[in-house]
């Protein structure tokens, strides 16, 4: 099972991710394409949060539901903490009826395979209720801009406060080991970029020529994150909807691309 220690990463986004799988309870929004890595981020997200410690209490249990079986997974250590329920079959569950049930066994967190216009209302009553909820989205949209795409599905505002994070992905290209080389750009190739000389930084860059790997189908790729946090004291939603992320996928690319992870 991946960690976030096994794929590369800037240190920053740890402490994020502590933030996110400690958040007591409410809606966790994972938006991304499955070619991003949307599932396995999604999986080390579900077992961070089960390793959270619980004071006088077992440990931490969850239920995955969804139509896919076993779309997501616990570390060998943590089997008997998970549990599923589909919503596929004859006698299946509705992701309503799922969710419902989940609740009152008392999981403490509920993993979905998707948020969609199905899941979408029953996952933010759950949230309402106290559960802690983890959802992907197949989308590319990021931050507050997937608040706005929630109330277009039928999220009501109201049941929207209790959205409490959104984590973001997506695959960037990699600086090619084998044709890469070392750059320095000027003021006019970083206006050319739509960038500025102090939001670049100064890092080791380089620029991709552009070989025969690093534009194949198996060209290496870095995951890049995005971190926004819903807060009700930032104001409200009209506001957020167009409020800058905590971690910007901008910045974070940035980020990487100082540490020479990805062309500038």
């Amino acid at each position: 099972m991946i960690t976030l220690h096994d794929i590369i990463h800037l240190p920053s986004l740890e402490l994020w991710f502590d933030r996110v799988a400690q958040y007591p309870g409410g809606l966790v929004v994972i938006s991304g394409l499955e070619s991003d890595g949307l599932s396995g981020i999604l999986g080390i997200l579900c077992r961070q949060m089960l390793t959270l410690p619980t004071r006088n209490r077992p440990p931490r249990r969850a239920c995955a539901i969804g139509a896919r079986p076993r779309f997501v997974r616990a570390a060998r250590s943590q089997e008997a903490q998970l549990s599923y329920l589909r919503t596929v079959g004859p006698r299946a569950p509705t992701y309503a009826e799922a969710l419902e049930q989940a609740v009152a066994e008392q999981a403490d967190l509920v993993v979905l395979d998707e948020l969609n216009a199905e899941s979408l209302i029953p996952a933010l009553e759950s949230a309402a209720s106290g559960a802690a909820v983890l959802a992907p989205m197949n989308s590319l949209l990021v931050g507050g801009q997937v608040l706005g795409f929630l109330v277009d599905l039928g999220a009501p505002e109201a049941l929207l406060g209790h959205v409490g994070w959104v984590v973001s992905v997506r695959r960037l290209q990699a600086v090619c080991r084998r044709c890469r080389e070392a750059w320095a750009p000027l003021g006019a190739e970083l206006e050319a970029l739509g960038l500025k000389p102090e939001e670049v930084g100064v890092g080791r860059f380089f620029r991709n020529q552009g070989c025969s790997l690093c534009t194949s189908d198996t060209r290496p790729l870095v995951t890049a994150f995005d971190v926004f946090q819903r807060d009700a004291e930032r104001g409200p939603l009209s506001e957020q909807l167009w409020r800058p992320s905590d971690l910007s996928l901008r910045n974070y690319a940035l980020g990487l691309a100082r540490q020479g992870h990805v062309p500038l």
